[in-house]
């Protein structure tokens, strides 16, 4: 009855809610700092141990192509951006970061940054076309302005222009640990090369080259380190 995509989104936006409720559960401190720990312990090291196993198998896209990565992506942007906005900004912040990749497309700007959507991790997002994304901006933003009726105009923009800075912010911070875990594996790598075209097999005892790497005993401390942290919050 149900399909793979259909599945896939449920888990997604269950793993947005999952981590909205426990940044509302724990709130600013120590909520925010716990989804920082665990943007870590889950992007830089699965980036680490995906580089690594692209290396040893000259394997290509292992990490985009896995299916958990979409649906943790998605959890941790979506999850910290619907806690801090609320649902309306939130919701406006998503569709105006579409919209501006969508016009840039064809334009002089060809070259738009990935962090600025994640395409791979919009999951049923990237289902709407450019005419849906409008109507609904123009339909949210109304019904927005609307309800905070209250509010100045000015309070309102504001609302909605930390929305699309706090997404960008967690776009941003994702693609990091992405690209430091890759930088890091790719290191240890080169590292375990050098090492093994200069020694020579020595009998008796362990060689330099199958002794562990520091960077990666490094990564997996660290990671391991934060998530002790997270089960002690």
């Amino acid at each position: 009855f149900y399909s793979g995509q259909t599945l896939r989104d449920l888990v997604a936006f269950s793993m947005a809610m999952t981590l909205f409720t426990a940044i509302e559960f724990f709130g600013w401190h120590p909520g925010i700092l716990l989804w920082h720990f665990t943007s870590i312990t889950t992007i830089l090291f699965a980036s680490f141990v995906a580089t690594m196993l692209e290396k040893n198998s000259n394997a290509t896209g292992l990490l985009s192509s896995a299916r958990a990565w979409p649906v943790v992506v998605f959890g941790l942007r979506y999850g910290l951006l619907s806690w801090c906005c609320g649902l309306g900004p939130s919701i406006v912040a998503i569709i105006a970061c579409r919209l501006g990749k969508a016009a840039s497309v064809g334009s002089f700007v060809r070259d738009v940054p990935s962090w600025v959507t994640l395409e791979e991790s919009e999951c049923f997002i990237r289902q709407f076309s450019v005419g849906t994304l409008t109507f609904g901006l123009v339909a949210i933003v109304s019904v927005y302005t609307s309800v905070a009726i209250n509010d100045s105009a000015l309070g309102i923009l504001g609302n909605l222009l930390i929305a699309v800075l706090v997404l960008g912010y967690a776009n941003l911070f994702i693609h990091g640990l992405q690209l430091i875990g890759k930088k890091l594996a790719e290191m240890s790598f080169a590292r375990r090369a050098v090492q093994q075209s200069t020694n020579r097999i020595d009998s008796g005892r362990m060689l330099t080259s199958e002794l562990p790497c520091p960077i990666g005993i490094s990564v997996f401390a660290g990671c391991s380190f934060l998530l002790l942290c997270i089960s002690m919050a």
